[in-house]
């Protein structure tokens, strides 16, 4: 029952400018060729192209979907005073040291209207560096669809370990692959699938290569969502070794497809994991209990099938798609209610 206009960065560069969905209009515009290569003329041309569709449109409400170069833009040409602006946080955002000062994560924060985490854990970290935004902000879990598919059994015949996301460091694949080089000596028959795209995909295929797992290695890159039920279907375990995280939605997925994960416990992945109950949480770079949990999983088929089963039971009851649409629609409609009574009074 909402209109919708989608402003995002044209990354790749190849995408339309303009597009439709179910509907929607999309603009892409050149946000991070702009702000990388300190274009000045196309940085201005950006604010221009924003502030236009913002005119023409006329929201109600904005939201901003993490923190990128789109963010940079909309504070460029946002007038605080005219529209609530809902910021969610998808990711762990600061260092240890500290919450950075005078940074677009920060600037966000402080402007927000309101600001939505997807874990406890991120919004707990939020909390605790900027404690200024605690009264305006809460907790919305990823919401996933129930998969139309049904999950099928565990392959331990010819095991099949899946990865999936975008290959960046922080989503800590070259340590998956690490930990499974002697895996793959015991179990021969075993395929290591890695989906996903990104910078360090030659850097992982060339480390599968020193470590002897050519044969054992697929890299199938970029997995359309459609794809991704029957992706997860086929899979024994998933592993989600990561360094950084927010709460990955692929975890959610892997979980409502009876999967049991393996996964380091940072951020928001021990709200979908419980250690021995829904998949097995290791420490943050430990290969070595990379390794065991991986071989732990292999040799206990029951146990797996059942850490797969329960987890599935906690994704349809805690990451539910409507329970998600409900909070968003409850929170949009009380952000938007004070600022249209406050433009009736004016009038």
């Amino acid at each position: 029952g909402h209109e919708v206009m989608v402003i995002t960065s044209k990354d790749p560069p190849d995408l339309p400018s303009e597009a439709t969905y179910k509907n929607i209009p999309i603009f892409r515009l050149p946000f991070q060729e702009g702000l990388s290569g300190r274009a000045v003329e196309k940085i201005i041309a950006c604010q221009r192209q924003v502030s236009e569709l913002k005119r023409q449109f006329q929201p109600e409400i904005i939201h901003i979907n993490g923190v990128s170069a789109s963010t940079f833009f909309h504070l460029q040409t946002h007038n605080r005073d005219a529209v609530p602006v809902v910021a969610r946080m998808n990711q762990e955002i600061f260092r240890p040291e500290g919450a950075p000062r005078n940074t677009l994560t920060h600037g966000i924060l402080m402007h927000a209207s309101w600001i939505t985490s997807v874990s406890e854990a991120v919004h707990n970290q939020i909390g605790h560096w900027v404690p200024e935004t605690r009264s305006r902000s809460s907790v919305i879990y990823t919401g996933v669809k129930k998969p139309p598919l049904v999950p099928t059994p565990l392959p331990f015949d010819s095991p099949v370990i899946v990865c999936l996301g975008r290959l960046v460091r922080a989503k800590g694949f070259d340590l998956a692959l690490t930990a499974l080089a002697p895996i793959c000596e015991r179990f021969p028959k075993i395929r290591i699938i890695i989906g996903g795209d990104g910078p360090l995909r030659r850097e992982l295929e060339q480390l599968a290569k020193k470590l002897g797992l050519e044969k054992s290695v697929e890299f199938v890159g970029w997995v359309e969502p459609s794809r991704v039920n029957d992706f997860l279907n086929s899979a024994t375990m998933v592993l989600i070794p990561s360094r950084h995280e927010g709460l990955p939605q692929v975890a959610c997925q892997a979980a409502m497809m009876g999967r049991p994960i393996v996964a380091t416990g940072v951020a928001g992945l021990p709200e979908i994991i419980e250690h021995h109950q829904t998949g097995l949480l290791i420490e943050k770079e430990n290969v070595q209990v990379l390794t065991e949990a991986v071989w732990y999983l292999l040799q206990h088929p029951e146990a797996s099938t059942r850490m797969g089963h329960m987890a599935r039971t906690k994704a349809l009851k805690q990451f539910d798609w409507e329970k998600c649409v409900a909070a968003y629609d409850h929170l949009y409609k009380k952000l938007v209610k004070p600022f249209i009574k406050s433009e009736a009074q004016i009038a």
